[in-house]
């Protein structure tokens, strides 16, 4: 679908979207639907993005290379260059070597590990509350919160 753990209507649910969807409903209270089209997501400007833009089916990082990681180098940069108040969040060891390349004061950052399940349960994702941590920022900078509910 082009949106990081976007699925489209009726395909089961990837484990990693189960738990962000477990941890929507723990931070936020909210009841999620059992459906993994997150495009409601991108129309409130959230960008979902992977390093890698696409995986051959079942091959995790069967598409990895340095144009890819290049190009989200310089999509990071572009963006950071913006003055409005931002908040990255950046989930996964993997994601979050790419802090060095948001130096701007006006942006926050919210680190977790991944919400895939090997990941998840080892802590640091469960109870961080990255979604609430997230709005309460662009709350405090006078930026509409981000409606989470599906």
């Amino acid at each position: 679908m082009g949106l990081a753990f976007s699925v489209p209507e009726g395909e089961k649910l990837p484990p990693s979207l189960v738990n962000i969807y477990k941890e929507l409903e723990n931070d936020l209270g909210l009841k999620m639907k059992n459906s993994g089209d997150l495009r409601y997501l991108s129309y409130q400007g959230v960008l979902l993005l992977n390093a890698y833009l696409s995986v051959r089916a079942h091959e995790p990082l069967s598409h990895k290379c340095k144009e890819y990681e290049n190009l989200l180098v310089d999509i990071l940069k572009y963006i950071d260059q913006l003055e409005q108040p931002i908040v990255f969040m950046l989930w996964g060891g993997f994601a979050k070597k790419y802090e060095k390349y948001l130096p701007n004061p006006n942006h926050l950052i919210i680190k977790a590990n991944h919400p895939s399940p090997l990941s998840a349960n080892r802590g640091g994702w469960f109870n961080e509350h990255v979604f609430s941590r997230c709005n309460e920022y662009l709350i405090t900078n006078s930026v509409k919160p981000i409606d989470w509910q599906n």
